[in-house]
């Protein structure tokens, strides 16, 4: 009888003696399928200097340090980025108000010392020189003065007046008689009736008339504290009746605050020049308003009179009769009236 072999004789792995092992056991029993369209494998984020080793011939990172990666979003984010904007906008609009407050020009006030206008009357005869130093500053293309400008109290023959203002039909029609002192500008041409005796009547010549008035409104009550109210007889058209103007102390307010040359240029325009002059849209709408004239005695008062002011188109339309510039016609007519020579 042979003898069994020696166990630690055999070979160290006889074939069939391990185990077999089940290499589809070692994969989870159960894989869920994943959406290619929803998954998308994004590439791993790298930092500054990271992957340079996958480079050939990339330096090392100084000193050996590696670079932090960047830091990822978060759920705060987009309110940090908001208030972030929104504190930008508040920023811009402050820089924007404090520039335009800087460059915004200092409101025109009157300086003391230099006062109103450069000019200004002295305390003896202050009307009469208003009306030198004005019409003088206003000429014809010759080179001639435009007008003779003579002031007056509001006053005919010696007998007071009292300014009945007419409104126009579509502001309602009604009659007011102004309450105050007034005071009287006559422009005489040297013509007849007081017609500019040289040149042509123009819209241009009526509108530099119309400045000058205003201009001898303007320094009667910035210097004249007693007068409420400007009446300027305005030179007629040869042959015509003149048109007369109104001023009243109220409606001028802005131009009194104000320094003169804030208003007037400082350079009186000429005829050809005075609708291109830099006060022309002031100057018509300041004195858009024409009326006729006319005197008539008081029916109440006997020693009283009326200046009645019509609007020149109503009075123009209806054929009713009005002064010339002067007023020469109806002070005739007024002494006739009241019982004189």
């Amino acid at each position: 009888m042979s003898e069994r072999p020696d166990p630690r004789d055999r070979p160290p792995d006889p074939a069939g003696t391990q185990p077999k092992v089940d290499l589809e056991s070692l994969l989870p029993e159960h894989v869920d399928a994943i959406d290619a369209e929803a998954f998308e494998e994004r590439p791993p984020q790298l930092g500054p200097g990271e992957g340079m080793a996958l480079v050939p011939g990339a330096p090392e990172p100084a000193g050996g340090v590696v670079a932090a990666s960047v830091p990822r979003d978060t759920k705060h984010t987009p309110r940090f980025q908001f208030l972030f904007g929104a504190l930008l906008a508040v920023g811009a609009v402050a820089l924007a108000a404090a520039v335009a407050i800087a460059l915004r020009p200092e409101p025109q006030t009157i300086d003391p010392a230099a006062g109103w206008s450069p000019w200004r009357p002295g305390s003896s005869t202050p009307i009469t020189q208003i009306a030198d130093h004005v019409s003088r500053e206003y000429r014809l293309p010759n080179g001639h003065q435009l007008v003779l400008v003579t002031p007056a109290p509001l006053a005919f023959l010696g007998i007071p007046a009292q300014i009945a203002l007419e409104e126009p039909i579509e502001q309602g029609g009604n009659i007011s008689l102004l309450q105050g002192n007034g005071l009287i500008y006559r422009m005489c041409g040297l013509g007849s009736e007081c017609s500019i005796h040289e040149g042509k009547a123009s819209a241009r010549r009526l509108l530099l008339l119309r400045r000058e008035a205003l201009e001898l409104a303007l320094y009667t009550f910035r210097y004249i504290d007693a007068v409420d109210q400007v009446v300027v007889f305005l030179p007629p058209a040869p042959g015509k009746k003149g048109a007369t103007l109104l001023f009243q102390r109220d409606q001028l307010g802005p131009q009194l605050l104000r320094p003169l040359h804030a208003s007037l240029a400082h350079r009186t325009p000429s005829v050809t020049g005075v609708e291109s002059s830099p006060d022309a849209s002031l100057v018509s709408r300041l004195t858009t308003d024409l009326y006729a004239s006319s005197l008539t005695p008081g029916n109440s008062d006997p020693g009283g009179i009326f200046l009645v002011l019509r609007p020149m188109s109503e009075a123009t339309s209806s054929g009713g009769s009005s002064s010339s510039g002067s007023g020469g016609s109806d002070l005739s007519d007024l002494s006739q009236a009241l019982g004189g020579p």
